[in-house]
């Protein structure tokens, strides 16, 4: 009889029943069915019962003088006519089926034999199968084809299957597939050492000689994962929108084993443990909400651990893992478990995943040490990025315009080498970086560029690549700089003390003159960026005593100027700040005067 349901119009010991009866009848199957969906009707020479194959009754029904009489398991029949709550009843029964009040039927049978293969010599004791497990279904599978088969498949051996499957059949008596009509579907999974995989193969192996597709049925495999630990925070920051898709795959696979395996109290251990719909807990803590002590938690989080372990699971649970572990494969493995340890549940969950989709004992050590390195990593890398943040402000807010900032791409990209630097150090005369080469005419020039280019101060910099008119000659700027914006930056590089000179003011006053005619801006700065406008520091008691003698005297040596230098504690700012307010001119060897060309 169809498990799905009766055919036709319901009957009872050969004797229809009226459409109310079997309303009722139909009511009781369906609400039995949703705890138990292998249940099957099924008939008696004078009732209809329903229950799982290969076990007692849940109800069963049958016809009286009363009419309808139904029998639930453990309780008494009452009749269709009297005011009984059915659903209440059948409620009450699947909870002692539930609790496995009502064990497997197990009856010892004769069989024929089709071969004179030996008797079993080693048969366990019969199992208990729940609903939620696949092995009672493909067997029956099994004997669905085998009524269908020719004599000639029938007559194969299982030479061909591994030898823990044809091992444990031979102790059954089984040697070629016809043996099996011999035996029912209980017997067979009752038999030692032949438990999901070996009927999954076994199942395989009749479909493949009775010509027939067998990849429906392939239990998923899978491989050991490669590892990098010394890689996975790196990863995890590479990949991270991607495990948070997979996250929810792997919370949905370990939900599903869970449910297949474990009691209500283990689900919470578990679920706390791991980190799922909560954060994750200690044993201390669990133990605390839950009442018991640490080490009970510990004893029932290692027993539900071993439990999820498991290969037993069915396939349907076997495929989404494997699709799961396919998805894993297009990132790194230690970056998902980089990904669990730090915002995805916890160790423990890392340490399951590891054992479950990747076939090996996560190294914590290892995946501790490499997160901890990232991070400082990644700390050092915000601290660089500020300094870098603090440098490219510092020296934005030296850049001087003289006129409206010119976007100056097109004439940047003419430029080209002006002056050839030689020297006769080879460090000094050029140095490369990320593939680019740069000449300096000085190490403090090689530094300040160093800087630039490190902290990408600007787009794009060259070197020598420009010449302005200057007395009888040229003036070659040190650095052409494009900056993000598009704007041409000139910048000259000079020692503080050289910026004091006459020579040089007269070349800063060219370059300035250049830059208001083009829309330019300039920057004229030392190595530690002291910049030669920004400059102004006063010092009043030294420019007071300093200009008397000036107005006096004209001009002043070293020494009298030393003298005054150190009484009144000045400092090189205080004596650039003076040369640019009061126009004095500083030639070498040391001689200052007033400068006959007070022009600012």
């Amino acid at each position: 009889m169809d498990s799905g349901g009766m055919a036709g119009a319901m009957k009872i010991a050969g004797v229809a029943i009226g459409k109310q009866e079997e309303e009722t009848i139909d009511i009781i199957y369906r609400h039995l069915q949703e705890s138990f969906p292998l249940i099957e009707y099924v008939e008696r020479e004078s009732i209809l019962g329903i229950g799982e194959p290969g076990r007692h009754l849940m109800c069963y029904f049958s016809l009286d003088a009363g009419g309808l009489r139904i029998k639930f398991k453990g309780k008494d029949a009452v009749h269709l006519t009297d005011s009984v709550d059915f659903i209440a009843l059948a409620d009450e029964t699947v909870r002692l089926f539930q609790k496995n009040e009502f064990r497997s039927k197990h009856k010892e049978r004769p069989s024929p034999r089709a071969s004179t293969a030996v008797p079993c010599a080693s048969v366990a004791p019969p199992k208990r199968y729940s609903q939620s497990e696949e092995e009672y279904l493909i067997a029956e599978k099994i004997w669905t084809e085998l009524g269908d088969m020719p004599d000639e498949i029938k007559r194969l051996t299982f030479d061909g299957c591994s030898a823990r499957v044809y091992n444990a059949l031979r102790l059954r008596g089984i040697v070629t597939i016809g043996d099996l009509c011999a035996y029912t579907p209980q017997e067979i999974l009752s038999t030692r050492n032949l438990g999901y995989q070996c009927i999954l193969e076994m199942y395989r192996f009749i479909l493949v000689a009775a010509g027939k597709n067998a990849e429906a049925y392939v239990l998923p495999q899978f491989s050991p994962r490669e590892i990098i630990y010394e890689t996975a925070y790196a990863d995890y920051l590479a990949h991270r929108e991607e495990y948070e898709g997979q996250y929810g795959l792997m919370v949905q696979c370990v939900l599903l084993i869970a449910d297949l395996k474990l009691a209500e109290r283990e689900k919470a251990v578990v679920f706390a443990r791991f980190g799922i719909f909560e954060k994750y807990k200690t044993l201390q803590e669990i133990g605390s909400d839950m009442g018991l002590t640490r080490e009970r938690i510990r004893q029932i989080y290692a027993k539900s651990k071993r439990k999820m372990l498991s290969m037993r699971l069915p396939l349907n649970v076997l495929r989404e893992i494997s699709d799961l572990a396919q998805q894993m494969a297009a990132a790194s493995a230690g970056g998902f478990l980089a990904f669990l340890s730090i915002e995805g549940g916890g160790p423990e969950l890392a340490d399951f995943v590891c054992a479950r989709f990747f076939k090996q004992n996560l190294r914590r050590d290892k995946l501790s040490a490499d997160i901890k390195k990232g991070i400082a990593e990644e700390a050092r890398t915000a601290i660089i990025a500020q300094k870098r943040e603090k440098f490219n402000s510092k020296i934005g807010g030296l850049l001087i315009y003289p006129a409206k900032k010119t976007p100056s791409e097109e004439f940047f990209e003419k430029l080209h080498t002006e002056r050839e630097v030689n020297s006769e150090d080879e460090t000094l005369s050029a140095f490369e970086y990320e593939g680019r080469t740069y000449a300096c005419e000085s190490f403090l020039e090689r530094r300040v560029l160093q800087q630039f280019l490190k902290n990408g101060t600007f787009r794009e910099i060259k070197t020598q690549s420009l010449k302005i008119p200057f007395r009888h000659w040229f003036y070659y700027p040190d650095f052409q700089c494009l900056t993000h914006d598009g704007s041409m930056v000139i910048v000259e590089v000079k020692p503080l003390f050289r910026m004091l000179e006459y020579d040089n003011i007269q070349k800063f006053r060219t370059l300035k003159a250049y830059c208001e005619e083009k829309g330019f801006g300039y920057l004229i700065i030392d190595d530690r960026n002291h910049s030669f406008e920004a400059i102004d520091v006063h010092n009043f008691e030294f420019e007071k005593q300093l200009m008397r003698e000036l107005d006096s005297g004209r001009e002043m040596r070293f020494g009298r100027f030393h003298e005054i230098y150190r009484s009144t504690q000045a400092n090189i700012k205080n004596f650039l700040t003076l040369i640019k307010s009061q126009g004095l001119e500083l030639q070498t060897p040391f001689l200052l005067k007033k400068a006959r060309d007070k022009t600012s």
